[in-house]
């Protein structure tokens, strides 16, 4: 799982934004990406150096909690051996039926592992 960054630099809790309406969860939402992109490159590069591919599982309450939000992870971090765990009772819980493995397949072509 990507984790959840807290909302700002002191927070001691991790803060799940479910809406972005207001400008303030806009700004929490950018430093919650520039803190997840800033780690998963640093796993992703101790990775490549072990040949290992690391598989992320996309979860409700975590940044990354769809194929949309982990094809943004990927793409801004640069990640070469970061990909999907596709686990579809998770699809399920993120309201993703249906759709939920043809797009992340189409979003990120490094779909590591599946548990059916």
């Amino acid at each position: 799982m990507s984790g959840t960054p807290g909302s700002d630099p002191d927070a001691k809790y991790p803060s799940w934004v479910v809406n972005r309406w207001d400008g303030v969860y806009m700004d929490v939402l950018d430093y919650q990406w520039g803190v997840a992109v800033a780690f998963w490159k640093e796993i992703d590069a101790l990775a490549c150096e072990n040949d290992v591919r690391v598989a992320i599982e996309m979860h409700p309450h975590h940044l990354v909690f769809s194929p949309v939000t982990l094809k943004r992870l990927v793409d801004e971090g640069g990640l070469t051996n970061a990909g999907a765990e596709m686990h579809p009772s998770q699809c399920v819980l993120g309201a993703m039926v249906g759709r939920c493995v043809a797009t992340a397949r189409r979003a990120v072509s490094s779909s590591y592992t599946w548990h059916l």
